[in-house]
């Protein structure tokens, strides 16, 4: 993530985190890892009243997958955490995607697959864990 910028020539070199900075957020994540709880309450709506181990362990792992957008959509469905992500916006957002459908190319080149009916097909290692997000 941090060579990201390098990638483009219009990144504000500014924004990137000096080494202290980074220091800094590592031991301040791991201060409020080390003294949080293992699980938490959560509210009438399934938010976390306040963030437990696995919720501080979701967040960096989307941190650190940053460019990886599938890894951290299967972090949520295996786990249900972060819990802490955003509400949907939507009043009525739908189901939480279980699965994704195969790319149009991948289900002309390859006869063995079925294209999933929709999004709520589970895959064979999916728990159906909910997120409170959705």
């Amino acid at each position: 993530v941090m060579s990201f910028g390098s990638k483009d020539s219009k990144t504000d070199i500014d924004l990137v985190p000096s080494a202290i900075e980074i220091e800094q957020y590592v031991i301040t994540v791991i201060d409020e890892f080390n003294a949080t709880s293992l699980s938490t309450a959560v509210d009438g709506l399934g938010f976390p009243v306040t963030k437990d181990k696995m919720d501080i362990l979701g967040e960096q792992y989307f941190i650190a997958m940053f460019g990886g957008a599938a890894d951290g959509f299967n972090f949520i469905r295996r786990t249900g955490y972060p819990r802490t992500l955003s509400r949907s916006v939507e009043s009525n957002p739908g189901l939480f995607p279980r699965s994704l459908l195969y790319p149009s190319n991948e289900n002309v080149s390859n006869k063995n697959i079925l294209q999933k009916s929709d999004l709520s097909t589970k895959v064979f290692w999916d728990s159906g864990v909910i997120n409170p997000a959705n």
